[in-house]
């Protein structure tokens, strides 16, 4: 078996590689699979699922116009839809709420940009 020596799947290949010489052991391959899954690719996976449910709710609109009947207890989105009137739209209030919503947000996914990618691209096929 030809094994690859170089390049940015090298610890991967040697992984798998040493995984194959090992095949008879089934002992030790299925817990080391396991263990691999359980500690490398499941916590990328719900980093990002983590990441994505952080940023709805926030921007959570439906269910606070259904469930939120105290106007304290508004959201931004909401606050922001009462910029609108029956006749009037005050665009200042909208642009200074949207700004308010949106640099939490844009700030929040800089510090975890490369786990929303490495989420997004663990289950990837190489090739």
């Amino acid at each position: 078996m030809k094994i690859y020596h170089g390049g940015p799947g090298y610890k991967e290949d040697e992984r798998m590689h040493w995984l194959s010489k090992k095949r008879y052991k089934i002992g030790l391959v299925i817990p080391t699979l396991v263990v691999y899954m359980v500690f490398i690719i499941i916590p990328i996976g719900m980093s990002t699922i983590v990441i994505f449910n952080v940023l709805y709710i926030w921007n959570e609109y439906p269910y606070a116009s259904v469930m939120l009947k105290d106007v304290s207890d508004y959201t931004l989105s909401m606050g922001a839809s009462f910029f609108k009137g029956n006749y009037t739209v005050d665009y200042g209030g909208i642009v200074a709420s949207s700004l308010m919503i949106i640099v939490p947000e844009l700030i929040f996914y800089g510090l975890f940009q490369k786990n929303i990618v490495e989420g997004m691209t663990a289950g990837a096929v190489k090739g």
